[in-house]
């Protein structure tokens, strides 16, 4: 057994996953539709199934599933800690069944074929691709030139009907977005028609078309966006064939009454593929029959006298009504709030909300965690002060990419402007999900290029929730699904926080805009969790140089959408801004610690030989002139001993950043 030193490696992460078999169904028979009550379906009890169907949320086929009336449930092994906090995450979505807002006659029609070219037939040229350009009505919020490639008419077994259609990308290079005219009321209902069909190379797994009804801040439709609903399609079922789909928003809320009315729709979810998309049609109308409740609830028990006692619970509305539209939920257990059940296995329950129709929802990746009482404080203060001038930013960072950002003056400087969103995650610092309190702040300005509206510096929160801690350190560049939460500021000095988990920018709140950007401001979040909701109230306060408050931004979102990376956000605009960074730090006992994960070294490579050990280090891009020594240590009979030091490679100083070991008369009969 080997290790290397640079910091205390040894110390573990303190949060502490509680172990669920089969967490999303995968360990079963290998039978479709297979009752949970079957004995190859280890771990789960109830009334559920799993069901292999391509349609789980990206882990493998397999997915629990449960009616209305029926409930799936895991008693675990962990026996409640007294003064413990849990987290319960997973992700849900609907499956058959009715659709939450009931039926629906329209009383106007916004967009249609033959109204604001709705059917993209107004363009009569005999050419076969069009821009955005030459296509009336529609604009491409992806590309401000707008001369990507908006229509087609061949080939000839891509059109519904021989005329021309919308084409979608499914790499996100192209939205396609209207301009209603219609001025919105509070309580009016939309509906949403159109036929699509998947083409060459689109993921029918998990590619679909997502509708945004949306506003902006200056009603125009390239302004500050804020999303109203968006609503998926569901997946291609038919290869090469045109499907209808339709779907109804939810009534406008009264934030949204007066501004003018915008649509857009776009591929999501990645890949190179396209599809075609016909008839777009957009209607105000009325929804009739009472709505359907599709609501699920979640529970953490325990078992008394061998009956079922709630010990948490919390009921969700599905975030989308689209079939197989997945999202996440999040259930937070605060420190102390099992005590009276202490001893007891913890379980966990999904259960349906009866109604008359039959219908049906799953759930999938499945985690549960707790942090016990006595676990340490993950508050931080981090500055480049004494750090050299160095493209590594330091142990407990990760930048997108390492080469886009420098240290230099005792700042971390992002130095890339062609390039949007660079990020620097903090990766030895994560959020808990135990519903507690914290603070961020930063202080920010610009290092270089100059200042537009559509420039941001700040903080991410919840970037990547779903992915391997490592995967989640990637998130950078093109917007995506999971990308996370930004709070901080845009180049004319407002405040703003904006969520980017479904592919967009969608503003949640804006303060009031400045007449400059100081160039260094001090951005200060403060994020209080409401439990009656399950939701984070979030704050974000912008400060000049002289502490002067100049902007405040404030939204609540769920508690979700705080879980996931943590990192420093630099976005060029218009004008190529790059941002530098100082005093980076956060306080709150929902700040968690995470000192594995420094990576000081991303990765090791040895040979063992006739009793000799070679084995190399790789680092990251260290300052040369100043780059101590790597020390090589074993444990044995529980101690730690040194065995083996070397240098940092310099050779003809262009250093390839590794270090390498020689260790004779390595003992290869244990382990």
């Amino acid at each position: 057994m080997f290790r290397f030193l640079l910091a205390a490696l040894a110390t573990p992460s303190f949060a502490l996953p509680i172990f669920l078999p089969n967490p999303g169904g995968e360990i079963n028979g290998g039978t479709d539709r297979m009752l949970v009550t079957d004995p190859s379906i280890i771990g789960w009890e109830g009334t559920g199934q799993v069901i292999n169907d391509r349609t789980d949320f990206g882990n493998g086929g397999w997915r629990l599933s449960f009616e209305d009336s029926g409930e799936i449930r895991q008693l675990s092994s962990h026996p409640i800690e007294t003064g413990a906090s849990y987290s319960l995450r997973f992700d849900a979505a609907i499956f058959a069944g009715a659709s939450p807002n009931g039926e629906f006659i329209p009383n106007l029609t916004l967009v249609g074929p033959g109204i604001r070219n709705g059917d993209f037939n107004d363009d009569t040229s005999p050419t076969d691709g069009r821009n955005y350009e030459q296509t009336p009505f529609w604009y491409d919020l992806e590309n401000v030139s707008q001369t990507n490639q908006a229509t087609r008419f061949n080939p000839a077994n891509t059109s519904l009907d021989g005329t021309r259609n919308a084409v979608l990308s499914a790499s996100s290079a192209r939205r396609f977005a209207i301009d209603t005219g219609h001025v919105l009321t509070a309580g009016e209902i939309f509906q949403v028609t159109y036929q699509w069909r998947d083409a060459f190379n689109w993921n029918a797994a998990s590619n679909r078309v997502r509708i945004i009804l949306f506003t902006t801040d200056d009603d125009t439709i390239s302004g500050n966006e804020t999303d109203i609903q968006s609503i998926d399609s569901n997946l291609s079922t038919i290869p090469t064939t045109y499907e209808t789909q339709s779907s109804i928003f939810a009534p406008v809320p009264a934030s949204s009454s007066g501004r003018r009315l915008f649509a857009s729709f776009q591929a999501i979810n990645g890949g190179g593929g396209f599809a075609r998309l016909e008839n777009f049609t957009l209607q105000r109308g009325q929804s009739t029959g009472a709505p359907v409740d599709r609501s699920f609830t979640a529970e953490l028990f325990v078992k008394e006298n061998d009956a079922i006692q709630t010990v948490a619970s919390r009921t969700y509305n599905f975030k989308s009504p689209s079939l197989g539209s997945w999202s996440h939920y999040h259930l937070a257990v605060l420190p102390g709030a099992l005590d009276a059940h202490a001893g007891k296995p913890l379980g966990i329950r999904f259960r349906g909300t009866p109604t008359p129709q039959l219908n049906f929802q799953s759930i999938d990746n499945i985690r549960l965690d707790f942090w016990r009482a006595n676990a340490p404080s993950g508050n931080f203060l981090v500055n480049w002060n004494t750090t050299p001038n160095q493209v590594w930013p330091g142990p407990g960072f990760w930048g997108n990419r390492l080469h886009d950002w420098q240290v230099r003056d005792g700042r971390i400087n992002c130095i890339l402007g062609n390039r949007d969103r660079r990020t620097l995650h903090k990766t030895n610092t994560t959020l808990r999900g135990n519903g507690q309190d914290f603070t961020l702040s930063v202080r920010t300005g610009i290092h270089a290029g100059q200042s537009s509206k559509g420039a941001r510096s700040g903080f991410i929160l919840g970037a990547g929730p779903s992915l391997d801690w490592r995967g989640s350190l990637l998130v950078h560049d093109g917007l995506g699904r999971d990308f996370g939460v930004f709070l901080g500021i845009q180049g004319d000095g407002s405040a703003v926080i904006e969520d980017m988990t479904s592919g967009g920018a969608n503003l949640l709140a804006a303060g009031e805009p400045q007449a400059t950007l100081s160039n260094n401001t001090r951005l200060d979040l403060t994020a209080i969790y409401l439990s009656e909701t399950g939701t984070y109230q979030l704050t974000l306060d912008a400060f000049d140089l002289n502490n002067t408050f100049r902007s405040r931004a404030t939204a609540e979102i769920p508690s979700d959408q705080i879980l996931g990376s943590l990192a420093l956000l630099s976005h060029k605009g218009a004008n190529d801004a790059r941002f530098w960074f100082d005093d980076f730090s956060g306080s709150g006992n929902a700040l968690n610690p995470e000192p594995n994960r420094h990576l000081a070294i991303l990765g090791t490579m040895y040979t063992l030989n006739r009793g000799t050990l070679k084995l190399t280090a790789q680092l990251p891009p260290l300052d040369l002139t100043d780059s101590p020594k790597l020390i090589l240590e074993i444990r044995k009979e529980g101690i730690w001993k040194t065995i083996a030091t070397a240098p940092v490679d310099t050779t003809d100083n262009l250093s390839s950043y590794n270090a390498s070991f020689r260790v004779l008369d390595w003992d290869d009969t244990r382990d």
